[in-house]
């Protein structure tokens, strides 16, 4: 957990809503198929809108950090863009998504855009969702489009972890 807030704490605001919401899945629903499904998404969001993505090279995901040397799953003559990244079949979709999260791949609107299509998901697994976890959703889109400040997309994000707090209390509580 404390290295999941540490990613968090270096990104963005739309890549962390992401991070979360996979975490969040990971724990609670075995999130494999609705990972593959947002990744299926974004692909459908980059094509729909023609995006021009920056080309990159193998040695560009060296330089992210992996684990693993990129060469297992790609030739030391790749190159692409994000999208490419995530229609690779051969590589992991925890990777994929992985590589391209990161800054410089993906414009950071669309990133936030795409966290909010994730973060709207969420409430939809949930019986009864806390209505400070879909204002989150509704600011950070605001925000994305430039309609909304980082300080009102930073006081929709302690309320909704305020909710999330509650909710594991809650939870104990039941226990």
């Amino acid at each position: 957990m404390a290295e999941a807030l540490k990613m968090v704490q270096n990104r963005s605001t739309g890549v962390s809503v992401i991070l979360c919401f996979a975490e969040w899945l990971e724990q609670w629903s075995g999130a494999y198929e609705v990972r593959c499904e947002a990744e299926k998404r974004w692909q459908e969001m980059m094509e729909e809108k023609k995006i021009n993505l920056p080309i990159k090279t193998i040695n560009d995901i060296r330089k992210l950090g992996p684990c693993y040397d990129p060469s297992r799953h790609a030739p030391e003559d790749w190159t692409g863009t994000a999208l490419d990244v995530l229609k690779a079949k051969q590589i992991p979709p925890a990777d994929r998504l992985w590589v391209v999260l990161h800054e410089g791949w993906i414009d950071g609107r669309i990133m936030r855009l795409f966290a909010v299509w994730n973060g709207r998901k969420a409430p939809s697994l949930i019986a009864n969702p806390d209505p400070r976890r879909v204002a989150v959703c509704d600011m950070a889109e605001r925000f994305a489009n430039g309609s909304a400040t980082s300080g009102e997309l930073a006081e929709a994000e302690v309320a909704a972890r305020a909710a999330q707090v509650a909710h594991l209390i809650e939870m104990l509580e039941a226990d």
